[in-house]
């Protein structure tokens, strides 16, 4: 039985294949390493995990990768205003919640289907909603109560 990451990678080399696009194993190798890490992982920690596997990949060839990964819509950045952008390789609909203090990104999915306000719509044909929710984790909550209950 086939892993849902080899999955996402078999749709990887199809996909590629398509456009004309060499699917490289250091390619196969980052995309395998971002879909297997679901703490949105930074482009420099897709790299330490890939350099593992393949130690001669250059952080550059991480980024250049995960650049043509987003324009092909199989990886989005998550925290777009943050110095390091994260990525996330999950394919499943899904929203964020981006923690300011620690940076912590976890994916939720919520109730009901979101609303698109009738002001984007007026805009153009929407594709796609994604919403990043930001705010203080349980984590960081719990450890600055504790920090100032002294």
């Amino acid at each position: 039985m086939i892993s849902a990451i080899e999955e996402n990678v078999i749709h990887l080399r199809e996909r590629m294949k398509r456009a004309g696009i060499r699917a490289t194993p250091q390619r196969l190798e980052i995309f395998r390493a971002i879909s297997s890490n679901l703490a949105h992982p930074a482009a420099e920690e897709v790299w330490k995990d890939v350099r593992r596997q393949a130690p001669g990949v250059s952080l550059d060839t991480v980024y250049r990768a995960l650049r043509l990964f987003e324009e092909m819509g199989l990886v989005y950045r998550v925290n777009m205003d943050s110095r390091h952008a994260r990525f996330d390789a999950n394919p499943v609909e899904h929203h964020h919640f981006v923690c300011a203090r620690c940076g912590g990104v976890c994916d939720f999915v919520p109730g009901s289907p979101v609303a698109v306000p009738p002001e984007a719509l007026a805009l153009g044909a929407v594709h796609r909603v994604r919403i990043e929710v930001k705010g203080i984790c349980r984590d960081c909550a719990a450890g600055a109560g504790t920090a100032g209950a002294d």
